[in-house]
């Protein structure tokens, strides 16, 4: 995972999950915005080992805003 996704930017952390409902599922966190867009450019349905990449931006929501 560093290797693939390293190319692009700096990464702050991957977890990956090996649970029996999210096996095959990995987070990676970028240290920039613009090198997570980049990667969901490159990597959108990316064959890697046989398996196809689903690459999803996540924003965490800020919960300030919500509170009235």
């Amino acid at each position: 995972m560093y290797y693939i996704f390293g190319k692009y930017g700096a990464i702050m952390w991957i977890r990956i999950d090996t649970t029996k409902d999210t096996h095959g599922t990995a987070f990676v966190v970028h240290e920039d915005i613009y090198d997570a867009k980049t990667i969901i450019d490159h990597f959108s349905a990316f064959n890697v080992a046989n398996q196809y990449l689903i690459v999803l931006y996540y924003q965490q929501v800020d919960m300030s805003k919500k509170i009235d």
